[in-house]
């Protein structure tokens, strides 16, 4: 389903093209053999503006609706496939009429209303969940209303103009270009490659950079490394996005090398756009017009991406590779949030332990992250940098600062943050109420895998409500799973958080016990490889 509710939300967004690149006169023109030829010019002016704004109109609103993620955007993608239907039947029936003429296109218009039908027949949770927050700028990291409105009209503008020059020329020279339906499929196909070369372009100069590929995302596939596994999904929702996630093993030079592995997403677009250029012009030489058609797409998709990219953007909280690389130019605090996740993330690959970050780094990235997700994880990384180092006091003040941004942002995927959360309050904080808080909002998400860190904050709340024996069940299952992470600094923090809990466990099962069971259970507990409960 939600395949088909991301491919009707594509011809939405072409209704939205249309509407904008299209005069409604040129549509009746199109179709004007349907209508009598004595008609006043009036007239036919007045119903073509009339068609075009019933034909596109309101696809457009509902195309607007599910971008922003509106309460309403399931009313108007059905409302606005109901009409798509009537104007198509309607369409159609007039053509046949007389004598058959632009049938075909309308036949496709009916065929993607039922489809939006079917699509969100169903109630869709997330068009009731509220629209991201406003984009929050912070001064100096270069992006601004301006260019993120060029953006737009060099996406829209490149890709229509680039698309009719090609048209024009391949008239020019006796090439057949597809129907809706092939042409529609060939776009998605163009915009995936493309998305996947850009991608590739910064995983290949990256890996060469001394990064470990840990997470890339090529529309709607996406694999990511959890734990030492490899995990593969398929996301509907993110048809044209890309992400690739680098570790690097090494903080020597990181910026530049950074910036290298940015820059290198813009160049594989640009490979990509002239390589198909130049394959186009081939085909046509041939006379392949199926291949013609997919190479000109894919040339004119690649190209924009590129310019797009280019410029200093940001995207919700996330910024483009333009943003980025002026960041890293001009070494401002923005340059320090990206040194920071480096550092971070580094963890995850070496045995850089959270006690060994750099605290300064992490002060000058906290002061440029003001809002969102990139305020709560790098708060974060403060209190993963004193509890590793038995600073209690100082972990639980930053603690507390990111809980307060916590809850101004919205995230895709909070499992992980809320179980650190939980953890720290009811093993530090000792904090009932925070703690169950925190455990209800875990509760109350979609299923996600148990992991390790899922089970410290199982453990951690079962602990706090004095449910030992079901604590201890839990305690198994988790030190289990955290035994068979890879040895590196940020997975030997979640084994210590089992060594404390196991303390607590057995410190609390202790107090009815023999002194010389106490003593006997306490040097067993010192013991860094014990992975089984003591036997009480």
């Amino acid at each position: 389903m939600g395949i088909l509710r991301a491919i009707v939300r594509f011809y939405f967004g072409l209704q939205v093209l249309f509407l904008v690149a299209v005069p409604p006169a040129r549509i009746y023109a199109q179709y004007k053999s349907s209508f009598p030829s004595d008609e006043n010019p009036l007239l036919v002016v007045a119903t073509a503006f009339g068609l075009g704004t019933v034909m596109y109109g309101l696809p457009a609103r509902a195309w607007w609706c599910l971008r922003k993620r509106k309460a309403s955007a399931r009313k108007w993608a059905l409302a606005a496939s109901v009409q798509i239907i009537l104007v198509g039947l309607v369409v159609v029936g007039i053509s046949w009429w007389h004598g058959g003429r632009g049938s075909r296109l309308f036949n496709h218009e009916i065929l993607a209303g039922v489809a939006g039908l079917v699509a969100f027949s169903r109630k869709w949770e997330d068009a009731e969940t509220p629209p991201p927050l406003p984009v929050q700028r912070i001064k100096g990291d270069g992006t601004s209303r301006i260019t993120d409105h060029a953006a737009a009209v060099i996406s829209i503008a490149g890709y229509i103009g680039g698309q009719w020059l090609w048209a024009r020329w391949g008239a020019g020279h006796n090439m057949i270009e597809p129907g809706f339906l092939s042409g529609l499929v060939l776009l998605q196909i163009a915009v995936l490659v493309a998305i996947a070369c850009h991608e590739a372009g910064h995983a290949v100069v990256g890996i060469r950079n001394g990064m470990v590929l840990r997470h890339w995302q090529v529309g709607p596939f996406s694999g990511k490394n959890t734990g030492g596994r490899w995990q593969f999904k398929f996301l509907p929702q993110a048809w044209y996005s890309g992400h690739v996630g680098l570790v690097p093993t090494s903080l020597e030079n990181l910026g530049r090398r950074n910036a290298g592995m940015l820059l290198a997403g813009p160049v594989g677009s640009v490979t990509v756009g002239l390589t198909a250029w130049i394959g186009a012009l081939w085909a046509a030489y041939t006379h392949l017009d199926f291949t013609w058609t997919f190479l000109s797409m894919l040339s004119v998709v690649g190209l924009v991406d590129f310019l797009v990219n280019l410029l200093p953007l940001k995207v919700g909280q996330n910024y483009s590779d333009g943003a980025r690389i002026y960041h890293w130019w001009k070494q401002g605090p923005m340059e320090q949030l990206a040194l920071a996740h480096g550092m971070v993330s580094s963890s995850l690959e070496t045995g850089l332990r959270p006690r060994d970050w750099d605290m300064e780094i992490l002060r000058k990235a906290a002061s440029c992250a003001v809002a969102g997700e990139q305020a709560v994880v790098v708060r974060w990384y403060a209190v993963l940098h004193h509890r590793d180092k038995g600073q209690i006091d100082e972990a639980t003040m930053a603690a507390l600062s990111a809980q307060t941004y916590f809850e101004r942002a919205q995230w895709s995927d909070p499992h992980d943050i809320l179980s650190e959360f939980l953890f720290f309050d009811a093993v530090y904080r000792q904090n009932r109420e925070s703690a169950e808080h925190w455990w209800g909002m875990i509760e109350s998400l979609p299923g996600k895998e148990w992991d390790a860190e899922r089970y410290l904050a199982k453990v951690a709340i079962l602990w706090l409500r004095g449910h030992h024996d079901a604590a201890w069940d839990a305690w198994d299952a988790g030190y289990t799973l955290a035994m068979r992470l890879p040895a590196c600094g940020a997975y030997e923090m979640t084994q210590k958080g089992f060594e404390v809990l196991r303390e607590a466990l057995t410190l609390d099962r202790s107090v009815l016990a023999p002194c010389d069971k106490l003593v006997e259970q306490r040097e067993l507990m010192l013991q860094p490889a014990l992975c089984t409960r003591p036997d009480l």
